[in-house]
């Protein structure tokens, strides 16, 4: 990872250090929050963190009905899996899944090619 881009992840982090500012009122604006805050989790090693962000994320996505759900869920879905193999919890990662999609059928391309990669 070059300097450079952790040094601009690290001011975005800098400008969102208060929880509070992750709740808005725009239902559109706090999707992407949740993506943007389980991003920084993961680029910070906060594994765990980044989980816990994408599971309400996905909670609250799940809740609303918006035109950028699928999207959202697929971007919280891909953060997970790749901070569930950070922490080689690859096990877990199947029934994170299928939790989302109700079944692998279901899921959209990445996800699945993710899912595969972290078995091996």
């Amino acid at each position: 990872m070059c300097q450079n881009c952790i040094k601009m992840a690290a001011v975005e982090l800098d400008k969102n250090q208060n929880e509070n500012e992750f709740i808005s009122e725009n239902k559109e604006e706090t999707l992407e929050v949740y993506v943007t805050k389980a991003t920084e989790c993961l680029l910070f090693k906060h594994f765990k963190q980044c989980i816990e962000t994408c599971d309400s994320g996905i909670a609250f996505a799940k809740a609303h009905d918006d035109k950028r759900v699928p999207e959202t869920l697929e971007a919280l879905c891909v953060l997970a899996i790749q901070a569930y193999a950070e922490l080689n919890s690859w096990q877990e990662v199947l029934p994170f899944v299928q939790n989302i999609y109700r079944s692998i059928e279901c899921c959209p391309y990445k996800v699945i090619q993710l899912w595969k990669c972290t078995k091996h």
